[in-house]
């Protein structure tokens, strides 16, 4: 069977709702149980642009992104406003024809009346040649027509209507025997057309063992020792808010002081100051209550696991998922007797009457005064809860499906044809005269786009920054190489195009003239650029700092189902400062970061990398909540160089290789550690050694003391050379020709000179860091002090033969790469550490009396008061490390204050009065851990700040903050992260 899916439930607001659960879960059972046996399509609907890239990202691991399609119509299509029917009844028939081409056996939909205050669009054809399965949740408006559609008149007609059209469905999925009872009731639907599926639990809802503190920050109170008597869900009427209240304001004062009435869901104001108020009217006060007025998944799988009894009042559901999902959860649960509930709950004797207040406050009584009791009950709902799943529902519609198959009698036709067809619809409904100029605008890009030409998937390569510069990087290498691979080897399965950002930061715009392996003849020319669709991928492996001036056009593309993949190469400038790099480099990088952060995957360069990558999110305040961290390896290419080339030989005569020459590759800056190796050999030399160093790199940034050393040296072209313009040629003559490579960066990406030096047989001395020891799996000779390198040198004989380690081709980094993307190879699904707050003060979140603002720092400046104050950010109660990083160039004490302004004065949490800082004696001025406090938080702050405060003769800088709440394990310890422990050595 061929059968489409409607995901509009999963798009618009009842995506926050039981609806929303119910079709997210069912959906996604559905899929697992029907493929590969049947085809599934999912369909969207452009016209919901908020979640779209996530949905179709979540629901890309589970159907070929050729079944992932979005119809476009003409919006605003809301029935409330009568202005829109016109909109409303060309979008119906754009979805009709739309799916007429997708030529379905089944159309399933998850939920069917929707669209009176969205732009949701469903229909079912009365001349069609495929069958509708629809599930009903319930038919309460029909029901209960007095309360709900009597004194809505627009309503009421736009409710009747879509009645009529539900009738017609060929298959009706009732999700509580409940609700297929009113189904056949009171839409006299035949019985055997109805089948009767319940719901199930997803598998996040079970018992989350949170901390009192945790749920105290939720309740946004402390509620010590209190029984929580929770009700979560809508707050529409029927709910029966009111009669629960009532139940809770007749026990007796001393049960009250027991327990607290907490109700939680989407209530919005207005329903809010209605229970508050009723609630004081029953003779509550505010200490006996808590309302909630919205509360995340997570909190609510926490309320649900701390909470007493769960209690649900309803008058009328169509099934009643947060019953189960409490239930699942481990709580005891209680609901009250009517439609599907008791199904729900599995027990006579745990439903009450919803109408009488008096028979529900005495099972809160039982319940609050039998601690026993409620352990029992919430053991059987615990099991109970295991009998429902979605994949059981799902099984059963499936079934449902199989057995009332009717193959699709629709004829083969060619997509002009259809699109012609529809056309003519849209002429005959004349009304199209009544559409404005914009309107028939966006009408006609409607129709193109559901219309579009089948094609392979494309691969749009960003290159924005390779046309911008001259001067070609490293990285820069790896994007050449890594396009050119793609273009030799991808071009059967996607159509690969370079492109950019245009000036105006919303489209795509594709470069032509680039220096790379041409592949236009692999693909259409005549093909519409921006024509974005579900499955194509969009790749910037290049650093492009300018990518923060253009979201636009990133969230353009991941709208219409396009993914977007950024390559990290290294967040170094986040780690060391501009010192190292050029200047106002870590804000840039930062606000590059922070725009990243909101793609669908980061593929970082080493695991290193991405573990780099996974702690300084926590940087970042809103992360796509799907993001993914992938890694993979770069290449090495020289096949086509030569490493005895005349011109290399003569070039380089001067160079003793009879005795130890060691070489560095790479440009020449500070990070990269080349003074530090010149002065470990200078001293060498002085003492007799015969070795020499050989630097093959351009002239970076920041490296005016590393020319003045080099160019003053004696050692000038006898012992140290630094040869201007190295070819390829001449690297492979030196590799093949040096005893050893080292690597004395303090930190990279990758390290792809190693990879290099392994390729041509010589052995590699590298700095102990993890990038380092992960790229040459631990064969390498580490060093960690100058003195440690001397002592490496002096000993140090060439191996005869090179452990080589895994290094790689430029095809075979491609492939790892793309096989990161087509597989789904993250090993991190991002989740923010909720312990763990940085606070880089580039960010500009911290202040200064005393000191003077740079771009990454605050420097003291011989003045005494406050070098740093500010933040200003929410902490829960509980015990904290602070850590305070930059650089202290003496020995010298400062004074930490942890303050809060509370009622207009300022409260002092901690005080540490001339704490001394570490100092650390070092070549480099890159940041370190200054000091570690620890401090206390008795409540919940919305605002702390941080003082630190200096004298005239101090002299530091600081960089950066970190928080990190503390559990009873951590205490009396200094906890720091990986990377602060890395930055500290």
């Amino acid at each position: 069977m061929r059968i489409i899916i409607d995901m509009q439930a999963c798009q618009n607001d009842s995506r926050f709702r039981g609806i929303g659960r119910y079709s997210t879960g069912i959906i996604t059972a559905f899929l697992k149980q029907a493929q590969p046996k049947h085809e599934c399509i999912l369909l969207f609907n452009a016209l919901f642009e908020d979640n779209i890239s996530q949905l179709l990202s979540l629901y890309s691991q589970y159907v070929d992104a050729k079944n992932l399609h979005i119809w476009h119509g003409l919006g605003p299509t809301e029935a409330r406003n009568t202005n829109n029917q016109h909109n409303k009844k060309i979008s119906v028939l754009l979805r009709e024809k739309y799916i007429e081409k997708l030529a379905p056996d089944i159309v399933f939909m998850p939920t069917f009346f929707e669209g009176f205050g969205d732009n949701t669009v469903l229909s079912m054809p009365k001349n069609r040649h495929y069958q509708i399965f629809a599930t009903t949740h319930d038919l309460i408006p029909l029901v209960q027509k007095s309360l709900y559609l009597d004194p809505q008149p627009v309503f009421k007609e736009y409710y009747l209507d879509q009645v009529k059209t539900f009738k017609t469905a060929d298959g009706f999925c009732a999700v509580s025997e409940a609700s297929k009872r009113e189904l056949i009731e009171y839409l006299n639907v035949d019985e055997s057309k109805v089948i009767s599926t319940s719901e199930g639990i997803e598998e996040q809802f079970k018992n989350s063992h949170p901390s009192v503190q945790k749920i105290n920050k939720i309740l946004g109170t402390d509620i010590k020792d209190r029984k929580m008597i929770l009700y979560f869900g809508a707050s529409d009427e029927r709910k029966n808010h009111l009669k629960l209240i009532k139940a809770y304001s007749l026990l007796s004062p001393q049960k009250r002081k027991k327990s607290v009435l907490v109700l939680a869901g989407i209530l919005n104001d207005h329903h809010l100051d209605k229970f508050k108020s009723y609630a004081e009217r029953c003779g509550l006060s505010r200490t006996d209550y808590i309302f909630l007025k919205r509360v995340t998944d997570k909190e609510v799988i926490d309320l649900y696991s701390a909470c007493y009894l769960f209690v649900f009042p309803s008058f009328h559901e169509g099934f009643g998922l947060p019953a189960l999902e409490a239930m699942a959860c481990g709580t005891a649960v209680i609901t009250a007797n009517t439609t599907s509930l008791p199904e729900v709950i599995g027990r006579k004797d745990l439903t009450f009457d919803p109408y009488n207040s008096i028979e529900l406050k005495k099972y809160l009584e039982k319940f609050i005064d039998n601690k026993s009791y409620r352990d029992e009950i919430a053991k059987y709902c615990l099991e109970h809860s295991k009998q429902f799943s979605w994949e059981k529902s799902a099984q059963s519609i499936l079934d449902f499906m199989q057995k009332k198959y009717i193959p699709s009698t629709a004829p083969t036709r060619d997509l002009n044809e259809l699109q012609n067809e529809c056309i003519q619809a849209i002429k005959k409904l004349r009304i199209t005269s009544h559409l404005s100029d914009e309107a028939k605008e966006k009408l006609t890009y409607a129709v193109i786009k559901n219309y579009r030409e089948t094609r392979k998937p494309r691969i749009y390569y960003d290159i924005s920054k390779m046309m911008t510069v001259e001067f070609h990087t490293g990285i820069q290498r790896v994007t050449t190489e890594i396009f050119n691979q793609l273009a030799v080897h991808y071009t059967h399965r996607y159509e690969i195009i370079p492109v950019k950002i245009s000036e105006h930061g919303r489209y795509l715009e594709e470069v032509k003239n680039a220096n790379l392996v041409n592949i236009q003849k692999h693909r259409n020319q005549d093909s519409d650029l921006n024509d974005i669709r579900p499955g194509d991928l969009y790749l910037s492996v290049d650093l492009d700092h300018a990518v923060s001036l253009k979201p636009e056009a990133f969230d353009f593309l991941r709208r219409q189902g396009c993914k977007t993949h950024f390559v990290i190469h290294d967040l170094l400038p986040l780690d060391l400062g501009d010192n190292f790099f050029s200047p106002d480099s870590a804000i840039a990088h930062y606000n590059w970061l922070n725009e990243i952060a909101k793609s669908n995957a980061l593929i970082c360069v080493s695991q290193s990398v991405m573990q780099h990558a996974n702690y300084y999110l926590n940087a970042i305040p809103n992360v796509n909540s799907d993001l993914k961290l992938g890694w993979f390896h770069l290449g090495a290419n020289f096949s086509n160089t030569s490493a005895n080339s005349a011109s290399s030989i003569k070039k380089f005569k001067d160079i003793d290789f009879e005795h130890p020459v060691f070489f560095m590759v790479g440009s020449v800056e500070p990070r990269k550690g080349h003074l530090e190796v010149i002065e470990a050999m200078t001293e060498l030399w002085d003492n007799g050694y015969k070795g020499s160093l050989v630097i093959a790199g351009a002239r970076g940034w920041n490296n005016e003391l590393v020319v003045e050393i080099t160019n003053a040296s004696q050692y000038k072209d006898k012992r140290l050379f630094w040869p201007q313009k190295v070819s390829d040629d001449d690297l492979a003559y030196l590799y093949s020709k040096s005893t050893a490579l080292i690597a004395a960066s303090l930190g990279e990406g990758f390290g792809l000179p190693i990879i290099e030096a392994m390729q041509h047989n010589i052995g590699v001395i590298a700095r102990d860091i993890p990038v380092f020891k992960e790229v040459t799996h631990g064969t390498a000779t580490y060093f960690k002090t100058t003195e440690q390198l001397q002592e490496v040198l002096l000993s140090y004989e060439k191996p005869t033969e090179v452990t080589v380690t895994a290094f790689q081709s430029w095809k075979q980094s491609t492939q790892q790469l793309m096989s990161v993307i087509e597989n789904n190879q993250y090993p991190i699904e991002w989740q923010r550490d909720e312990k763990l707050r940085i606070f880089p003060l580039y960010t500009g979140r911290f202040d200064s009396t005393a000191g003077l603002r740079k771009s990454d720092r605050i420097c003291s400046n011989n003045t005494a008061g406050l070098l740093l104050w500010g933040g200003y950010f929410p902490l829960d109660e509980g015990q904290y490390t602070l850590n305070i990083l930059g650089k202290s160039y003496i020995d010298q004490s400062v004074t930490i204050k942890v303050i809060s302004l509370i009622d207009d004065e300022i409260v002092e949490f901690a005080v540490y009065p001339k704490l001394q800082l570490n100092s650390q004696r070092s070549i480099y001025d890159a940041p370190e851990l200054l000091t570690s406090v620890q401090f206390t938080l008795s409540k919940k702050l919305e605002e702390v700040e941080v003082y630190v405060e200096v004298d005239e003769e101090n002299d530091l800088y600081l960089s950066s903050l970190e928080i990190i709440q503390l559990d009873d394990s951590d205490l009396d310890t200094h906890p720091m992260d990986a990377m602060t422990l890395q930055k500290s050595s």
